[in-house]
């Protein structure tokens, strides 16, 4: 049984669970999920198996690509809160090792925002979006970049004022 909180697995933890090999999975079984990210970098595959499919199938296969990516992406729903995920939150939700994740900051749209490495929600979803490898990925509408509603309070979105590496520095 996999935490609660935990959105993606890796084949491995998958094949794991259903006590078959990794090849055994991504030759036959693989294909018979719907809801499969390829978070890998460059020509590399690195399926992500989303844990809602693994244990309703059923249930979620008439969702869209939008829904199931809003289910996968947390929601902070504090005033003042950015609207985004911290950087190791990111690497956490697509259970990738640091190197990759810093390789991909380019693609996620990482930002400094207050001292830490963020990446906004709309640009993770739009990811997860991009690298769906089953279907069509539909558009997804992207949200306003620092607009999440917590209480009441709509945090303006943040301005670019300098490029750090292959980061915005960014102020509110």
């Amino acid at each position: 049984m996999l935490p609660a909180r935990v959105q993606l697995v890796a084949a491995e933890t998958l094949a794991s669970l259903r006590g078959i090999s990794r090849e055994q999975l991504l030759e036959h079984e693989g294909l018979d999920f719907l809801w499969v990210f390829n978070v890998g970098v460059g020509n590399s595959r690195e399926l992500r198996f989303w844990t809602g499919e693994i244990a309703s199938p059923r249930q979620v296969r008439q969702l869209k690509i939008s829904e199931v990516v809003r289910r996968i992406v947390p929601r902070r729903e504090l005033p003042g809160q950015y609207c985004g995920l911290r950087n190791w939150e990111v690497g956490e939700l697509l259970r990738v090792p640091r190197q990759t994740l810093i390789t991909l900051r380019a693609d996620l749209g990482a930002v400094i925002h207050d001292g830490g490495v963020w990446v906004p929600r709309a640009a993770v979803e739009r990811f997860l979006t991009h690298r769906w490898i089953y279907g069509q990925p539909a558009a997804i509408a992207p949200g306003r970049f620092g607009g999440c509603q917590g209480s009441g309070r709509v945090v303006p979105p943040p301005r670019e004022t300098t490029r750090s590496g292959n980061l915005k520095v960014l102020t509110t």
